[in-house]
């Protein structure tokens, strides 16, 4: 009789839809829910991802490791929230966490034209999920995505030693970048096995960079993927989109004085030039400790960009209305399957050789702030063996 009584109710529910919520006009069942969540499924109808009434997702039932393997920090906008669903999905991010993997969405404190209503919507999204972090920043253009990754590197180290923030290695990407957490966790795990420390890992890029030219960004030279660039405060590498840092790395660079007094006095500019490149500022930061602390940086560099291609683009040219009013389109589906499934061929072993012979790293090591310990860093890359 129970089943039949919800039967009846969920037809009749069935026959009323309103701004993506079922409502009851006939008498309240008394008996489970379970009939509405599958005439809902089967009817298609799924609530909007900015919904108020979107709930939590049930806590998983494993138990995390105390200790995190990897910690994520993933750089959005207030407005963001479809992409931030998506990657929710896409990553699953609660099974993730089941493995140690921790996903976080960095947000700037210092925010303009976000209405009382998103204002509110972000409020319940943490509720909901409690993935949202707010950092020191300025939250808008052209400082966010910067001054927004400097800050999370620093939180890193600051809230080290805290439940949910212990961890061997911390990442940073942004919410147009989709890598795979799988194959980030199998990298890891080949990494671990050279025993060596200070590693830095992504899509390399040589960079020749000034923090303090009067030019916004300060490039010196080109950038290029076939040898140093000599000029400026390098050569140094940067780490294109997506880093991740062992968390010996992450020390020794974000929490040194050379790296704290870099993020305030630039988050404190009030007049242009602006910085804006938060990855040539990440391996300059790194690359000027290695030279102040002679750390063994170990670099691994990826497969070239082109075989990497893990950004993807939500406001293509010719669409510039996707996403659209919250509606999940096939061009939008198949980028984000493009992207997570091109990141890092999963079989290619890393491989290290001497710094000279690999990369061509064989000049420019006496700067101003030491002598480049090129004997001490990795050389390493990733690529199918030939």
């Amino acid at each position: 009789m129970a089943t039949d009584r919800c039967s009846r109710v969920a037809v009749c529910a069935a026959l009323f839809f309103f701004s993506g919520g079922l409502y009851w006009l006939c008498a309240p069942p008394r008996c489970s829910q379970q009939p509405l969540a599958a005439l809902r499924d089967l009817a298609g109808i799924r609530p909007r991802p900015h919904s108020s009434r979107l709930i939590a997702a049930p806590s998983s039932v494993c138990s995390p490791p105390a200790r995190l393997r990897l910690l994520v920090g993933i750089i959005t906008a207030p407005l963001n929230r479809d992409r931030r669903v998506w990657i929710r999905q896409k990553l699953r991010i609660s099974e993730a966490r089941c493995r140690g993997v921790r996903v976080i969405f960095v947000l700037g404190s210092r925010r303009r034209g976000v209405a009382a209503a998103d204002a509110a919507a972000l409020k319940e999204e943490m509720r909901n999920h409690g993935d949202l972090l707010t950092v020191p920043a300025r939250d808008y253009l052209p400082h966010a995505v910067a001054e927004k990754s400097i800050s999370w590197w620093e939180r890193a180290v600051a809230r080290r030693g805290e439940a949910g923030w212990e961890a061997d290695w911390v990442a940073k990407w942004d919410d147009d970048s989709l890598p795979s957490l799988r194959r980030i966790e199998a990298d890891l795990a080949r990494m671990e096995a050279m025993r060596r420390s200070h590693y830095y890992y992504g899509v390399m890029t040589w960079r020749a960079w000034r923090p303090l030219s009067p030019v916004p960004d300060g490039v010196c030279g080109a950038r290029g993927d076939d040898g140093p660039t000599p000029g400026g405060a390098g050569p140094t590498l940067q780490s294109l989109l997506a880093q991740v840092l062992s968390s010996d790395l992450v020390r020794a660079f974000a929490a040194s004085p050379l790296a704290k007094n870099f993020s305030a006095t630039l988050r404190a500019k009030q007049r242009p030039p602006f910085w804006t490149h938060e990855d040539a500022a990440t391996g300059y930061l790194i690359f000027h400790n290695a030279i102040l602390q002679q750390l063994p940086v170990t670099y691994v560099a990826l497969s070239p960009w082109r075989h990497n291609k893990y950004w993807f683009n939500w406001f293509p040219p010719k669409r510039p209305g996707i996403p659209d009013a919250h509606v999940i389109t096939p061009l939008m589906a198949t980028a984000t399957a493009d992207a997570y499934d091109n990141f890092t061929d999963p079989d290619d072993p890393i491989g290290c050789a001497q710094c000279a012979e690999a990369w061509g790293w064989s000049c420019c090591f006496s700067t101003p702030a030491g002598r480049v310990p090129i004997e001490r860093f990795g050389c390493c890359n990733k690529r199918a063996p030939r």
